[in-house]
């Protein structure tokens, strides 16, 4: 947040969009995950260890049931594997798509889920509010 709260006291960013993605820890793909933890250098060791924690079964009634997909919500684990695939994807996305596009000055801040986009010219923050 003191990133953010610089560029709005130097008049860098006027415009601040929020945006949260949706039961984004239940719909992680597991595959694509791994995929992209391999990339950043995770070994097989580490790679068994993130797939037992995110193949933990949860109680729903009195069964317990283990989703196909996701991250189990609310564990240690799960914003940091969010952060890890959302860096691949969207801070990507935002940096080589979005910025190269923009006229104006804008900041992009994320934890796991929850993005806060900051940019100088309304119509732009507009323009990208759209996308998300």
């Amino acid at each position: 947040m003191r990133t953010l709260e610089q560029s709005v006291h130097r008049g860098a960013v006027r415009w601040i969009c929020e945006a949260d993605i949706v039961s984004f820890c239940d719909s992680v793909d597991r595959t694509e995950l791994k995929k992209r933890l391999a990339v950043r250098g995770a070994d097989g060791a580490l790679l068994r260890l993130i797939g037992t924690g995110v193949h933990v079964g949860g109680l729903d009634g009195e069964a317990v049931g283990e989703p196909e997909l996701g991250t189990v919500q609310g564990a240690g684990l799960s914003p940091l594997l969010g952060n890890i695939y959302l860096h691949s994807v969207r801070d990507r996305w935002f940096a080589t798509e979005v910025k190269p596009r923009l006229r104006g000055k804008t900041t992009l801040l994320r934890y796991c889920d929850d993005c806060i986009s900051g940019f100088e010219r309304e119509e732009e923050a507009r323009r990208v509010d759209l996308l998300t």
